[in-house]
């Protein structure tokens, strides 16, 4: 589920907004090719994902605040990574969720 949503929801929403988008041309950091504007909509997208997936749970409020946490940080370190994210995204988003 954590790849599905890191790699498979916030990858491609990021990669997809953040390269047809104007905005995308604001980078992180001046030798990567990632977006502020990837990022924001990576974090949307997977927000988007687990309110859907979680609707009909009576606990989705605190499924969905703790996820939130681990998504930001994440997604923003998906953004610092050169090549290796796809590898490096799914552990950190799991290890921040469980803490």
């Amino acid at each position: 589920m954590i790849s599905i949503l890191t790699i498979g929801i916030g990858d491609s929403a990021a990669s997809i907004v953040g390269s047809s988008s104007k905005l995308g041309r604001y980078k992180i950091t001046s030798y990567s090719n990632k977006s502020y504007i990837g990022v924001f909509s990576s974090i949307v997208a997977q927000i988007i994902f687990l309110v859907l997936y979680f609707w009909k749970d009576k606990f989705w409020i605190e499924a969905l605040g703790k996820s939130v946490i681990a998504m930001v940080i994440s997604s923003f370190c998906e953004g610092l990574t050169f090549q290796t994210d796809n590898l490096l995204i799914p552990p950190i988003f799991y290890t921040l969720y469980i803490a």
